[in-house]
């Protein structure tokens, strides 16, 4: 007998899904929608809203699958989708507190002397290789994390850190230069 599995309650589906993964489907299908929506209130991040609907679904599936009783479907996925940006927020802050903090040469606040360091720093910058440029761009500027580098570049979320790292110390040490002791 087939079962229209679009008939069924979240509920009903939830208890359906220990033997018919096909159950699991129509619940992503059903509330998908609204948790890319509340990734979107919680994210500034949009490269992150649909990696933490996705894992959302998977870490429900997982707490369905080792016998945990979801009562509401909509309200446990949201509560996931929370967890894990708060999580992950945490895990990126605890990452850059370990970076060490750039001690910029101090120059006087006037206008020219302004205006130096600015040109300063454009030349510094226009003197990297591309893909320095670029990794220091989207992780400055735009806010990304390695792991959204990665998809951008191709390339595993630490050789995105270590590409990172090495544009941040060419990028001063190419500053530097421009201010002999």
């Amino acid at each position: 007998m087939v079962v229209d599995l679009t008939a069924l309650s979240d509920r009903e589906l939830v208890t359906l899904v220990q033997g018919d993964q096909s159950a699991y489907g129509e619940l992503y299908l059903r509330h998908r929608q609204v948790a890319l929506a509340h990734a979107r209130n919680i994210s500034r991040r949009h490269a992150e809203w649909e990696d933490l609907v996705e894992e959302a679904f998977v870490h429900v599936l997982a707490r369905i699958q080792a016998g945990c009783h979801v009562n509401h479907f909509r309200a446990y996925l949201m509560t996931a989708i929370r967890n894990i940006a708060i999580t992950e927020s945490q895990a990126w802050d605890a990452r850059w507190e370990s970076y060490a903090v750039v001690d910029l040469p101090r120059v006087a606040h006037c206008p020219e002397s302004i205006a130096m360091t600015a040109l300063t720093v454009r030349a510094a910058f226009e003197n990297l290789p591309e893909r320095f440029r670029w990794a220091l761009w989207l992780s400055a500027v735009e806010g990304w994390n390695p792991g959204h580098l990665s998809t951008l570049l191709g390339l595993s979320a630490n050789t995105c850190a270590a590409l990172m790292y090495r544009a941040r110390t060419r990028f001063k040490a190419v500053y530097q230069l421009s201010f002999p002791d």
